[in-house]
């Protein structure tokens, strides 16, 4: 049974929402019943609950301000608002806080059970995937793959090892596999008027949705950027063309409810073993194009040995023979972006993994990744998340060694 707490400061419309018979149709236990949104937080900061239903406009702590919490604290309970108050600033509100529902009061019976039941249906896809706990494990799968598209061999004795070391036993010669691609629409404009929040935040919430293992199946986020991401299903026997079709609803109808996101997931490639897929990147992804063109496996390289120095664009047409003019066209042409952006893309997320190592300073790191400028690093590195060097250093690798 999920548990539930509701909270409405008018006690008639506690008492009703609480009696309505529902709850333990559907399964769905009343954990707690509250008229005073204080004593609803201090009972939520010692006991677990699935749900909470809340009134949105109370003294002390409105259902906003709960939910905001919940957000924070508590970020895999599911919450809805009930209002009497027909405010599209509260709705865009509630949406921020990542709110699953908004029922109108007086609340009718019908319109109740119809939002418990997909409350009832996101606890049971969270349920049926167990997000990863052992972090250090995950990133070292994501490394794995991340390496691997970008032209690195990858031993089947290094797969096993990685995946024992998380808990997954898996036989890479025998376990089908799958590489997805998600699409969001609107990015940016969501990320002004909806989330409000650091874009790493956001892409913690996509990655926990994203991130799971079953009985026949695992999943593990490969790259994200600036609305577009790609993952790895990986699953058991022959049923490859079913499991990414349902991962692919599941996950759409997950990140829309959950996140409101519009988004689209798919299938850029399948393969009859994960080995296969490491072999042989997909056809028609933006990493095959660029290590099967000659000319753009030839950038990458360079760009991978010299983004410590001073990279220009004539330098690199010199090195592939072309005509300044003429390689800018075509690198855009086959990579999908120009010659400069995907240089400082690149640099910034090297500077990433300089950042695990606490010696290493930002002022060093600006250094290491080929930036002369320290505020043009600074201004870029905001605009790629949303945070200054300094601040994601400190959030996401202070401490570690």
């Amino acid at each position: 049974m999920y548990k539930v707490v509701l909270v409405d400061d008018e006690s008639y419309a506690l008492k009703k929402l609480s009696a309505m018979a529902l709850w333990n149709d559907l399964g769905f236990e009343i954990a707690a019943a509250f008229s005073d949104s204080q004593k609803a937080l201090d009972f939520l900061r010692e006991n677990r609950a699935d749900v909470l239903v809340t009134d949105i406009k109370m003294p002390r702590v409105s259902g906003l301000e709960l939910a905001k919490i919940c957000q924070e604290q508590y970020p895999d309970m599911i919450v809805a608002i009930l209002s009497a108050y027909h405010d599209f600033k509260y709705a865009q509100t509630a949406i921020k806080y990542c709110v699953f529902d908004f029922l109108t009061k007086p609340v009718v019976y019908t319109d109740v059970v119809n939002t418990m039941r997909r409350i009832k249906d996101a606890l049971g896809r969270r349920a049926s995937a167990r997000v990863f706990m052992n972090t250090d494990s995950t990133l070292a799968i994501q490394k794995m793959f991340a390496d691997s598209v970008r032209g690195a061999a990858i031993s089947p004795a290094e797969i096993s090892a990685k995946f024992q070391a998380a808990g997954i036993p898996i036989d890479a010669d025998l376990w089908q596999c799958a590489r997805m691609r998600l699409k969001i629409k609107g990015f940016d404009d969501y990320m002004e008027r909806v989330w409000k929040y650091d874009i790493l935040r956001f892409y913690k919430a996509v990655s926990s949705i994203i991130t799971f293992e079953s009985a026949d199946c695992f999943s593990v986020m490969l790259k994200h950027f600036l609305g577009d991401g790609e993952f790895i299903i990986i699953c058991k026997n022959d049923g490859i063309d079913r499991v990414t079709e349902e991962v692919a609803d599941g996950l759409e109808t997950s990140l829309k409810e959950l996140l409101r996101l519009d988004c689209s997931v798919t299938a850029a490639g399948k393969y009859p073993s994960l080995n296969a897929m490491l072999r042989e990147p997909p056809p028609d992804t933006e990493f095959d194009g660029r290590r099967k063109n000659e000319i753009i496996g030839k950038v990458i390289a360079y760009i991978e040995e010299h983004y410590s120095e001073s990279i220009t664009s004539n330098d690199v047409a010199r090195h592939v023979n072309l005509s300044t003019k003429y390689f800018g066209n075509y690198f855009k042409r086959h990579v999908g972006e120009n010659f400069v952006n995907f240089v400082n893309r690149y640099r910034i997320e090297k500077s990433i993994e300089f950042m695990a190592d606490d010696r290493n300073t930002i002022t060093a790191i600006c250094e290491m990744v080929g930036f002369k400028n320290q505020t043009y690093f600074y201004n870029l590195f905001r605009k790629y998340y949303h945070l200054s060097p300094f601040k994601y250093k400190e959030k996401f690798f202070s401490g570690r060694k």
